[in-house]
């Protein structure tokens, strides 16, 4: 299983294989895999916005299913942390 993420015309492949892929990946220590398969991006910004695709492979490294993808939209806001709008649990 692999991931990418498109952006501007540029693909970059975040987890190949099922392993993070550090070299030239600078948000690499934000990234992981949950036992589900799911990607998981934490401290996510607005540079993380753009399409992902889930890429399936089997052992032997032969793609096992089509690709699945998902566009990710972040959504900024001065008020998230303006002190008269505190999120009160």
């Amino acid at each position: 299983m692999g991931f990418c993420r498109s952006k501007k015309k540029k693909t970059d492949e975040m987890i190949i294989l099922g392993q993070i892929n550090e070299k030239g990946n600078a948000e690499s220590e934000r990234l992981s895999v949950a036992e589900n398969c799911s990607l998981v991006i934490k401290r996510v910004t607005a540079e993380d916005a753009g399409r992902y695709d889930c890429l399936q492979y089997s052992k032997s490294g032969h793609q096992q299913a089509s690709d699945t993808w998902v566009y990710l939209s972040v959504i900024t806001s001065e008020y998230l942390h303006h002190p008269h709008f505190q999120l009160k649990l």
